[in-house]
């Protein structure tokens, strides 16, 4: 079963004309900086943000973060290098499976309703925040 999303658009609060360029530059400066510091990608800030804030649907939501990362991504990993903080062996190797992953994952993300998708990037954060804060008290 394929599931089409609902509305490519906003489905429900202030139609995305009514944010303005400049909202949309300031969420992709947040974004990066989320990025840039954090090295998560900048996607657990930008989906919430656009799901619930500028009410996107969730696999437009998602689509469009990926969009939005591709270019802050490969520039913060450039100054990562500068800096001498990419492990390219391991790198490369990881890069292939994240492909392959991401191919597959994008195929079957289309199968998903948009409820099941947005429990299952939740249940993702809360598990990736519950991990580090243990990691950070049983230090």
């Amino acid at each position: 079963m394929r599931v089409k999303p609902g509305r490519t658009g906003v489905q429900r609060g202030r139609s995305r004309g009514e944010w303005g360029v400049a909202t949309f530059i300031a969420l992709g400066v947040v974004t990066g900086l989320v990025n840039g510091f954090l090295g998560i990608g900048g996607g657990s800030f930008l989906v919430p943000i656009l799901v619930f804030l500028i009410g996107l649907d969730e696999h437009l939501a998602h689509g469009t973060t990926l969009a939005v990362i591709l270019p802050t991504s490969a520039i913060s990993a450039l100054i990562y290098s500068t800096h001498r903080l990419v492990d390219y062996d391991l790198a490369w190797k990881a890069a292939i499976g994240g492909a392959v992953g991401a191919f597959a994952g994008a195929l079957l993300m289309e199968h998903i309703a948009p409820g099941l998708l947005r429990r299952v990037f939740a249940a993702f954060l809360a598990l990736a925040a519950l991990r580090m804060l243990l990691a950070g008290v049983l230090r």
